[in-house]
């Protein structure tokens, strides 16, 4: 997807020197959409609970992207961390296998293969730690 010429253009004349920061919480292995590619400054910040997997992508990451190791959720507290199969099923939250049986092959990547006690942070708390002092998009 790539912004209407229009409003890309708009875009760069509101933000004019000021980095648009695009925040992906679960970005495992993402990278910054093609529709914000053009922006001047635009920054990319993955937030993923797989540290081993954010130090990776931190080593070979494109300029301006950054790979944050965090669980985040709605305060700092303890939480099970369901671990699955397919390792960008994993969540705080476990998989409702009813639901999911709906949906054929697709179920056995959410199957839960260990469980891990974790700290949570709020996502502005995340973001501040580590010096960014805002987001313009979320996803």
């Amino acid at each position: 997807m790539r912004l209407p010429h229009a409003l890309g253009r708009s875009l760069s004349k509101l933000l004019r020197d000021t980095p648009l920061i695009y925040v992906d919480c679960g970005a495992r292995a993402a990278r910054l959409p093609k529709a914000f590619r053009n922006l001047k400054n635009t920054r990319y910040i993955g937030i993923d609970a797989d540290a081993d997997e954010c130090l990776r992508l931190n080593q070979s990451a494109r300029p301006g992207h950054l790979y944050l190791p965090a669980v985040l959720g709605s305060s700092s507290s303890r939480g099970h961390f369901h671990v699955t199969r397919a390792p960008a099923c994993s969540s705080l939250l476990r998989p409702d296998h009813e639901f999911l049986s709906e949906f054929g092959d697709i179920a056995e990547g959410f199957t839960v293969e260990r469980q891990i006690d974790v700290e949570t942070t709020p996502l502005d708390t995340c973001l501040a730690t580590n010096n960014i002092g805002y987001a313009d998009v979320v996803e």
